[in-house]
């Protein structure tokens, strides 16, 4: 558990940084490699319905560094851009990738508040049952 909290303490200094990427009027050089790039957050299909639902199979074979999706709350995330600019993105995609990872990120952060940060990630709800 240590090991996974180690991983997960970086996932939410980039989440700040997304934020703050956007803010920015320019990343520093040690902001490079804490920040996802603003359209690296926009939606890649604009034509897609308002309100996409996912499966938990599709979650689950979504579980790589080329295509990361994570469930927080009973929604699903496009990780994607987060852990291939992550240093550790490797060892972040096995750790949370095609996962719900909600109890995992709640306790090293305020999960309300990053879900704000990430809303433009997001794929679709999970469908329950």
């Amino acid at each position: 558990m240590n090991k996974l909290r180690q991983l997960v303490t970086p996932i939410i200094v980039l989440m700040i940084g997304v934020t703050l990427a956007g803010c920015a009027s320019g990343p520093t050089q040690s902001e490079d490699l804490l920040t996802v790039e603003p359209e690296a957050l926009t939606q890649k299909d604009s034509d897609q319905p308002t309100e996409t639902t996912v499966s938990v199979p599709e979650v689950e074979a979504n579980n790589s560094l080329d295509s990361c999706w994570v469930i927080l709350k009973g929604v699903v995330y496009d990780f994607t851009p987060v852990v291939q600019q992550h240093p550790f993105g490797v060892q972040l995609s096995q750790a949370v990738c095609g996962k719900d990872s909600t109890q995992l990120l709640s306790e090293n952060t305020d999960l309300d508040e990053l879900l704000q940060q990430i809303s433009p990630l997001k794929v679709g709800s999970l469908i329950v049952g």
